[in-house]
């Protein structure tokens, strides 16, 4: 069984300034209140190690990368328990969206035995964390500029 969460926003900034805000992990604590802590690299087959903070309750999370692909795409992997049980590739993606801007895509697609039973309870707040970070990432740029 597959089930997918998805938020799409824009960000007042060059796709090449969001990935690059994206990808400094050391500079999240400046902006990211869902995804904290990151201790790793964000290069591919390795795991980077964070905190995922839903409504208040933080969980620590091990996040193997998938894909990093400059300036518009970056993948990771979770699992809990066996994969056949429930497995999640969590993806930005960052597109053009006009002068100055970008689209920014967030998504899971949880896959195996329980993922539909999860995302029903841990959907709302996922998409919620997914603004937050959003919000947080245009608001730091915004800071950023001049």
């Amino acid at each position: 069984m597959a089930a997918r969460l998805q938020h799409v926003t824009e960000i007042g900034a060059t796709p090449e300034r969001v990935w690059a805000a994206l990808t400094d992990l050391q500079g999240w604590k400046s902006w990211n209140v869902t995804l904290t802590e990151p201790d790793g690299a964000l290069v591919v087959g390795s795991v980077v190690k964070m905190k995922l903070t839903m409504d208040k309750r933080s969980m620590p999370m091990r996040q193997k990368i998938i894909e990093v692909s400059p300036p518009s795409v970056l993948r990771w992997q979770s699992r809990f328990g066996p994969s056949w049980m429930f497995s999640v590739m969590r993806t930005f993606r960052i597109e053009q969206a006009g002068e100055g801007r970008s689209r920014l895509e967030q998504s899971e697609e949880g896959t195996g035995l329980l993922a539909g039973t999860i995302f029903r309870f841990t959907g709302p707040p996922t998409v919620r964390g997914y603004a937050a970070i959003a919000e947080g990432l245009d608001r730091h740029l915004s800071d950023r500029i001049g």
